[in-house]
C-alpha cells in the first residue's frame, strides 16, 4: 500500500490573539489578508506478478521456443492500493480566542478583504496484477 498525504494546517493569514486564562483576547486589523498555496500529490503502486513466466528470443535466425508453465496452487497476484489526499485548513482573517477552561471575551475585527487562493490536485494509479500467466515473444528477421 502506498499512502501519501499533503497536509497544510493552521495557516493564519491575519493577526491572532489567544488568551489561555481569564481575560480578554482582542485583535483588530485594517487591511487585506491573502494566502495562496498549491498542493500536488501523485501516487502509483507497482505491478504484481505471481506464478508467471516471461520468455523471449531476439536474433536473426530461425528459433523454436518451447516453454511450459505450471501453477498448481492457482497463484494470486494483487496489485498494491494507493491512498492519497490533500488536506488544507486554517484561518485568513483576524482570529481571537480563549483557551479551554478560560473565561472572558474574544473579539476580532477587520476592515479589508480576506482571500484564500488554493490549487489542489491529486492522482493515484495502481499497477497491473498477473497470476499464472505465460508471455512468450520473438524478435528477428
Amino acid at each position: 500500500m502506498t499512502d501519501v498525504a499533503n497536509v497544510l494546517q493552521n495557516v493564519h493569514g491575519g493577526p491572532h490573539a489567544f488568551n489561555q486564562a481569564d481575560g480578554t483576547a482582542s485583535v483588530e486589523q485594517l487591511g487585506n489578508d491573502s494566502v495562496t498555496f498549491s498542493q500536488d500529490v501523485s501516487v502509483a503502486s507497482g505491478d504484481a506478478v505471481a506464478g508467471s513466466q516471461v520468455t523471449g528470443v531476439v536474433g536473426d535466425q530461425n528459433a523454436t521456443i518451447q516453454v511450459t508453465n505450471s501453477a498448481p496452487d492457482g497463484p494470486s497476484a494483487t496489485s498494491g492500493t494507493t491512498d492519497d489526499s490533500n488536506i488544507a485548513g486554517g484561518n485568513v482573517a483576524p482570529l481571537a480566542e480563549f483557551g479551554p477552561g478560560g473565561t472572558g471575551t474574544a473579539s476580532a475585527q477587520q476592515t479589508g478583504d480576506a482571500l484564500i487562493a488554493a490549487d489542489q490536485t491529486q492522482s493515484g494509479q495502481s499497477g497491473d496484477a498477473v497470476g499464472g500467466a505465460q508471455v512468450t515473444g520473438a524478435v528477428g528477421s
